[in-house]
């Protein structure tokens, strides 16, 4: 390795912290990075704590027109174009003559029609479509605002009245499929597998020497992409951000013809959430009050530390966008370093 390759590890080997290794390695400006990926468990793992293997579900954004979700809209957006175009022109891993079919399998994206409906108004229901961000032109394929009669027609759960409707073209998830994906496009394209458990009980600090005794080489920077396990070794105020929630996935025999969520239903409201039905169903495995934390926390024991965790069930629609962000705050981070020897 040239003296002047800048080594980054990644702390995590879930969707996060993959996606951001292949993001690294595929970004013009990054790419001659040298990758490691350190992680108790690796995709084939079926851990509780490992919590990408649990999930389950589709691209459909749950970020808002709110200020504080500019990050969220972003990130899910950038996702999407990105799902879209490897499904229609393929990747570096596609055998010749692959069928949409074929790489919809190897891959563990495809293609799939959605529909939302409201059980009550609420200001994502304007019938103009402009309470909800995504259906700005030229982002969502397939995109169409229901009616009264179209909702009908388009059978809306009979649990409460319907009183909008979107339907489109969203992207479901093999989330084990995806996942060996992923790992596999990693290491393709050059970064090296670490499967090891990191000690956290003496706090970041102690996380980044032992990573650095680990790879045994300097450390330009870490990028913690642990998910819930952050919490045991960020700062405190940061840390009580961080909660497990529990959700079920339910596999049944056959393949769904579209995906169907109902969103407020006015007669039960669920507590803490606004969707009641979801069919396939996700099972998000933590949150982060607040919202997901990217950022860069600053020098620690000689490394610069990124965060990138908190992405709660919006971690696979968030991922490449979010990875792009990491890629992006790194690279500042190399421009400050050279600056100052300037």
């Amino acid at each position: 390795m040239a003296s002047n390759t800048k080594h980054i590890v990644i702390l995590g080997a879930g969707v996060t912290g993959l996606q951001t290794a292949i993001s690294f390695l595929t970004s013009p400006e990054t790419q001659k990075y040298k990758i490691t990926i350190v992680a108790e468990h690796m995709p084939g793992d079926l851990a509780a704590e490992y919590t990408s293997p649990w999930a389950g579900g589709h691209w459909r954004s749950h970020a808002t027109l709110a200020p504080e979700d500019k990050l969220p809209r972003e990130f899910d957006e950038r996702t999407y174009r990105s799902w879209i175009k490897i499904l229609t022109e393929g990747d570096n891993l596609a055998p010749q003559n692959e069928t949409p079919s074929e790489r919809t399998k190897r891959i563990g994206l495809g293609f799939s029609p959605a529909l939302d409906f409201w059980g009550s108004e609420t200001p994502e229901t304007a019938r103009d479509g402009s309470g909800l961000w995504w259906t700005k032109p030229g982002l969502i394929r397939d995109l169409k605002l229901l009616n009264q009669d179209e909702l009908q027609a388009e059978n809306a759960p009979k649990t409460s009245k319907a009183v909008f409707g979107v339907s489109y073209e969203s992207i479901n998830i093999n989330v084990p499929q995806y996942l060996v994906y992923l790992l596999n496009r990693a290491t393709a394209l050059g970064a090296t597998l670490l499967k090891r458990k990191v000690n956290t009980s003496t706090g970041l600090p102690g996380v980044i020497q032992n990573l650095k005794s680990l790879i045994n080489t300097p450390v330009f920077a870490v990028i913690n992409c642990s998910g819930l396990a952050a919490r045991h070794f960020v700062e405190k105020d940061e840390a009580e951000k961080l909660y497990p929630i529990r959700g079920q996935t339910i596999l049944v025999k056959g393949e769904a013809a579209r995906t169907v969520t109902l969103i407020h239903n006015p007669s039960t409201p669920p507590p803490k959430s606004s969707t009641l039905f979801l069919v396939p169903a996700p099972a998000p495995p933590f949150s982060a009050a607040g919202g997901p934390r990217v950022e860069v926390e600053g020098r620690v024991e000689g490394a610069w530390v990124v965060h990138s965790y908190g992405h709660a069930g919006a971690g696979y629609q968030n991922s490449v966008g979010c990875a792009e962000k990491v890629v992006g705050l790194v690279g500042e981070l190399e421009e400050k370093g050279e600056r100052a020897r300037l």
